[in-house]
C-alpha cells in the first residue's frame, strides 16, 4: 500500500482541486466584483489575498508540505476554506493525523 503522505499520484490530484477551485473563486470574484459601472475594488483586493493564501496551501501540498497545508489553510477564514474541495480537506486531514 502506498504511503498516503508520498504519494505523487495523489498529491497531484488534490494539487489539481485546489487550482481548480482557486481559478472559479477569481473568476466569481471578478464577475461578481469588478462588473457594473463602479467596481468594489476593495472587495477584489480581498479576493486576490484569499486566492493568494488557498494559492500557498497549493504550493505546500505540491511540496509534499501536507502538515503545513493543513494547518494553513485551518487558518483560513471560514468563506475560505469552503473553496477548498471536502475530498482534499480529508485527505489532508488524514495526512496530518498521521
Amino acid at each position: 500500500m502506498k504511503n498516503v503522505r508520498t504519494d505523487k499520484l495523489k498529491r497531484n490530484e488534490m494539487a489539481q482541486l485546489i487550482r481548480d477551485q482557486v481559478v472559479l473563486y477569481i473568476n466569481n470574484g471578478a464577475r461578481h466584483w469588478l462588473n457594473g459601472k463602479e467596481p468594489n475594488l476593495k472587495m477584489w483586493d480581498v479576493i486576490i489575498s484569499d486566492s493568494e493564501d488557498l494559492r500557498d496551501i497549493h504550493y505546500a501540498i505540491d511540496k509534499n508540505e501536507i502538515p503545513r497545508a493543513f494547518e494553513k489553510a485551518s487558518r483560513l477564514d471560514t468563506a475560505v476554506r469552503d473553496v477548498i474541495p471536502t475530498k482534499v480537506w480529508n485527505w489532508m486531514s488524514k495526512v496530518h493525523a498521521g
